[in-house]
């Protein structure tokens, strides 16, 4: 016999298989999500930073070449150091020791000075022969001052070829209204000078006098002549001029000398020298020969030189020509 069941009675349990069947899925795949391991998330410190840029090289820092002192550098400084110091003490004993230098005539001859001041002539390839310049040479002076009239009677010097004992006159000259006529005595004097005594100049015959260079044995020499008109007020004022002598006439006589040699000659003090039979009154160097020096061969003529030599040469020769 057949029992008859309803379709009702049949339970379908499909859709709820499915859900189990699909959530034992789900389940399965969130425990794989949960076994994998968490990610890791790096975090940024201080403390790592520094460990960072300890261990990172950096690239060196250009930096400016400077220039370094060598051992040759300093030798070579060292080197021109001790030749200026050389030149310059060379230069001071040269002026000190008042040693002349003389000039040379340009393209013909050419004068050596030694250590005794003496000079010996050397002619060139070129030289020729030459005549003495004996004639007087012409002075202007007016507008022009004791350096610039200095200068003048170096340049004369330089132009000037005597023989040993001859003499070359310097005619001092002045310019007014467009005329040149000669300085006399006391015009010379006074352009030349600014400490002379009056009583001097006034013993001094205005009229007379004699300017030049003498050729001695070792070189040129400046000298003066003067003729007196009262002995006792020339000697005096000669003594009392004796504090300013040198340098005021050193430059004219003497121009080749240098400042400071002249101004230390005008330093040392006059003293009494007998040359022949003349008495003089002289400044001498270190070596005890005369700087300068004057005298008065007779109570007529006054003799002022830069030489015992030339004054040797000059002394007979009394009178002004």
């Amino acid at each position: 016999m057949y029992t008859e069941i309803s379709m009702k009675e049949v339970a379908y349990e499909g859709a709820a298989f499915r859900r189990e069947e699909f959530a034992w899925e789900e389940r399965k795949r969130t425990y794989k999500r949960l076994r994998q391991p968490a990610p890791v998330f790096r975090v940024r410190t201080l403390h790592q930073d520094l460990e960072r840029a300890q261990r990172t090289v950096l690239p060196p820092v250009p930096v400016k070449q400077e220039r370094l002192w060598t051992l040759n550098h300093a030798l070579f400084a060292l080197a021109v150091v001790f030749a200026l110091s050389i030149g310059i003490g060379a230069y001071a004993l040269f002026s000190q020791s008042g040693i002349e230098r003389p000039r040379s005539h340009k393209n013909e001859l050419n004068y050596t000075a030694t250590d005794a001041g003496t000079r010996r002539e050397t002619e060139t390839a070129a030289a020729k022969p030459r005549s003495e310049t004996r004639e007087a040479a012409a002075l202007l002076v007016t507008g022009s001052s004791r350096t610039e009239i200095a200068a003048d009677v170096a340049i004369i010097a330089g132009n000037t070829y005597l023989l040993s004992g001859n003499t070359r006159d310097i005619r001092t000259l002045k310019k007014e209204g467009g005329e040149t006529t000669p300085l006399d005595a006391h015009e010379f004097l006074s352009t030349m000078t600014s400490k002379i005594p009056p009583s001097l100049l006034r013993a001094i015959d205005m009229r007379d006098h004699r300017f030049g260079l003498i050729m001695t044995e070792e070189r040129l020499e400046g000298y003066l002549f003067l003729s007196i008109g009262a002995y006792p007020y020339a000697a005096g004022g000669m003594r009392e001029w004796e504090r300013s002598l040198a340098t005021e006439l050193l430059p004219i006589l003497a121009p080749w000398r240098s400042k400071t040699a002249i101004e230390m000659t005008g330093a040392r003090a006059f003293t009494d020298l007998h040359i022949g039979t003349v008495d003089t009154r002289t400044i001498l160097d270190d070596a005890g020969k005369p700087l300068i020096l004057y005298a008065f061969p007779n109570k007529e003529h006054l003799l002022i030189t830069t030489s015992q030599e030339a004054f040797t040469m000059l002394v007979s020769t009394t009178t002004a020509k």
